[in-house]
C-alpha cells in the first residue's frame, strides 16, 4: 500500500487552499506493527511540512 501525505494550506484572506506532497510511505499489509511513522519517516514528514510552513 502506498500512502501520499499532503499538507492543505488555508489562509484566512479568502484564496483558495493549495495543496502540497508531504510524502509517500510504502508499506505492505497494515497492522498494528506497520500503521504507524517509524522515527526516520516522522523525521522526514515534519521537516518537510517546516519548509511548507515557511515558504507560506
Amino acid at each position: 500500500m502506498k500512502l501520499t501525505l499532503q499538507i492543505v494550506l488555508d489562509s484566512e484572506d479568502g484564496t483558495a487552499p493549495t495543496t502540497r506532497e508531504a510524502g509517500f510511505l510504502h508499506r505492505g499489509e497494515l497492522g498494528p506493527a506497520t500503521a504507524g511513522l517509524r522515527l526516520a519517516e516522522a523525521h522526514e514528514v515534519l521537516a518537510t511540512l517546516q519548509q511548507h510552513l515557511l515558504a507560506a
